[in-house]
């Protein structure tokens, strides 16, 4: 298992380079493999629809 913040995931020119998920938790167990990506967001904060298709764009590209 693995966990690391403010990761940069490798991302289409589209992408600004600044958009990175908060963190990123990895379990590998055997030939299988979990990832998670984390974006955390205080008081009333929303994570943005806009910013949820980048971060789903760059973990499906990564």
């Amino acid at each position: 298992m693995g966990a690391w913040t403010e990761v940069a995931l490798e991302c289409d020119s589209d992408i600004p380079k600044k958009d990175r998920p908060d963190g990123l938790i990895r379990l590998m167990s055997g030939t299988k493999q979990w990832s998670a990506l984390v974006e955390a967001k205080i008081a009333n904060a929303e994570v943005g629809e806009e910013q949820l298709k980048r971060y789903v764009t760059q973990a499906l590209n990564s």
